[in-house]
C-alpha cells in the first residue's frame, strides 16, 4: 500500500510504500518482514508520465479534430468555386450567366482566404511565434477606422451601425495591427449574426482606474441578433466552434475568428467575456490595460 507522511527532516510531506512478507520458515512460523521504501521521486516520475501522456492524446485529439473541421470548411467553398467554373464554360456566351458566376466566384475565394489568414494567425499564435509589437497609437481613431472597413458588410444587411466612444487619454502604447483585428473581428461577428434590418452598438470607454501606469480600456459590441445557447457560451472560444441551428448553418464562418480574438486579448493581458441569449442577441465586453 502507499501512503503519504511527513518528514520532519525535510519539512515536506513525501509519499511511502509499504509492503508486508510472511517468512516461509519452518523453524519459527509467524514472523514477517515489513519494507517501508519512500517512493517520492518514483511517484512524481510517474505522474509526469502520466500527464505527458494524458497531454499528447489531447493534441491528437485536437489535430483529428482541426483536419476534420478544416477539410470541411476548405472544401466547402472550394467546390463552389469549382461548381461556378463549370457552369461559366457552359454558359461562355452568356454574359450574364457569367457575370452572376464571377460574383459568386468571388464571394467564395474571399470566403476560402479568409479561412486560409485565420488558420496561419491561429497557427502562428499556438507556435509562439506571434509577438506584440508597441507602437503609440490613437485607440479611437483604431476603432474608427475598424467601424469604416466593416461598413459595407453592415450596409449590405441594412444594418444600423452605431459607434460611441468616452475615452480621455486618446494615445496609448500598444499593437495597433492586433488591437484593430480584435475590433474588426467583434464587430464582423456581430453583423454576420443578426438577421437583416439589425442594430450594433459598439461601445469604447475608459475607466477611472490606472494600475501600474495603466489606463483601463472597456470595449462593448452589443446587437440584436440570433444570440446562442447558454451551453454553446461555454465553447464559444474554441477553436472551429460554431453553434449547429439552421440558422447559423446558413452562415458563413470558419469558427476561429473568436478563437483568435481570445488568443490576441490574452497575449495582451486582457479579459473578453460574452453575454447571450437566443434570439435576444449577445454582448461582447473586452477590458484592456494601455500605457497613455
Amino acid at each position: 500500500t502507499t501512503f503519504r507522511y511527513r518528514n520532519d527532516y525535510l519539512n515536506e510531506l513525501r509519499q511511502a510504500n509499504m509492503a508486508i512478507y510472511a517468512l516461509d520458515d519452518k523453524g519459527d512460523p509467524g514472523k514477517y518482514v515489513i519494507c517501508l521504501t519512500d517512493c517520492t521521486e518514483e511517484m512524481t516520475i510517474r505522474k509526469m508520465l502520466e500527464d505527458s501522456l494524458d497531454e499528447a492524446q489531447r493534441s491528437n485529439q485536437a489535430k483529428r479534430t482541426f483536419l476534420s473541421a478544416i477539410s470541411h470548411d476548405v472544401r466547402t467553398p472550394l467546390n463552389g468555386i469549382m461548381g461556378m467554373l463549370e457552369i461559366a464554360y457552359m454558359n461562355i456566351d452568356d454574359r450574364a450567366k457569367l457575370l452572376e458566376c464571377m460574383g459568386k466566384i468571388k464571394t467564395a475565394s474571399n470566403h476560402l482566404g479568409e479561412l486560409i489568414n485565420q488558420v496561419l494567425d491561429m497557427s502562428r499564435i499556438e507556435s509562439g511565434k506571434m509577438s506584440l509589437q508597441n507602437t503609440n497609437m490613437d485607440i479611437t481613431e483604431l476603432l474608427q477606422e475598424s467601424v469604416i472597413i466593416v461598413q459595407p458588410l453592415a450596409n449590405n444587411k441594412g444594418h444600423e451601425l452605431n459607434l460611441t466612444m468616452d475615452v480621455e487619454h486618446k494615445r496609448v502604447l500598444g499593437d495597433s495591427v492586433q488591437l484593430k483585428q480584435i475590433f474588426i473581428n467583434l464587430i464582423t461577428n456581430a453583423i454576420k449574426y443578426t438577421e437583416n434590418g439589425g442594430k450594433i452598438n459598439v461601445f469604447l470607454r475608459e475607466l477611472a482606474s490606472q494600475q501600474d501606469k495603466k489606463q483601463l480600456f472597456e470595449l462593448v459590441v452589443e446587437d440584436n441578433g440570433i444570440g446562442m445557447s447558454e451551453e454553446f457560451q461555454k465553447h464559444i472560444f474554441e477553436q472551429f466552434a460554431r453553434e449547429r441551428t439552421s440558422t447559423v448553418s446558413k452562415i458563413q464562418g470558419t469558427g476561429l475568428g473568436l478563437a483568435i480574438t481570445k488568443s490576441l486579448v490574452d497575449m495582451m493581458g486582457g479579459r473578453i467575456t460574452v453575454e447571450s441569449e437566443p434570439g435576444r442577441g449577445s454582448e461582447f465586453t473586452i477590458s484592456l490595460r494601455f500605457p497613455v
